[in-house]
C-alpha cells in the first residue's frame, strides 16, 4: 500500500510541475505563440509566460549582440529553451499605453544569428 501512496505522490507532483516556467523562462514554442499576437499582445500576457524584467536577461541580451530598445519603452525578457537547449534571450517591448512594438528573440544557438 505505502509504495502505491508513494506513486500517486510522484504522479500528482510531476503533473502540477508541467507546462510551468521559472520566472525569467519559456519554451520556444511559448516565445513562438507570443510573437504570432504580437498585434494583440498584452504585458500580461508575456508576464504569464514568464517574461520578467531582469538586468540580467536584458545584458544577456546585448552580450548576444541585441540592439537597445528605443527609449521610453518598457522592456521584459525571457530566456527560451526547446527540451534541454538554449534557444537565445526573447525581448517583448511595449509602449507607454501598453501596446506590444517589438517582440523578438536572440537566437545564440544559431551560427549567424539575425535580429
Amino acid at each position: 500500500m505505502r509504495p502505491l501512496l508513494l506513486g500517486a505522490a510522484v504522479v500528482v507532483l510531476l503533473a502540477g510541475c508541467q507546462g510551468e516556467n521559472d520566472p525569467g523562462e519559456m519554451t520556444a514554442q511559448q516565445y513562438r505563440s507570443l510573437a504570432a499576437q504580437k498585434s494583440t499582445l498584452s504585458v500580461d500576457d508575456v508576464t504569464a509566460k514568464g517574461a520578467i524584467r531582469s538586468t540580467k536577461l536584458e545584458k544577456a541580451w546585448s552580450d548576444d549582440g541585441g540592439a537597445a530598445p528605443a527609449a521610453g519603452l518598457d522592456c521584459l525578457f525571457a530566456r527560451t529553451t526547446f527540451k534541454t537547449r538554449d534557444r537565445g534571450v526573447a525581448r517583448f517591448c511595449f509602449d507607454a499605453q501598453g501596446t506590444a512594438v517589438s517582440v523578438e528573440r536572440n537566437r545564440s544557438d544559431l551560427p549567424n544569428p539575425s535580429y
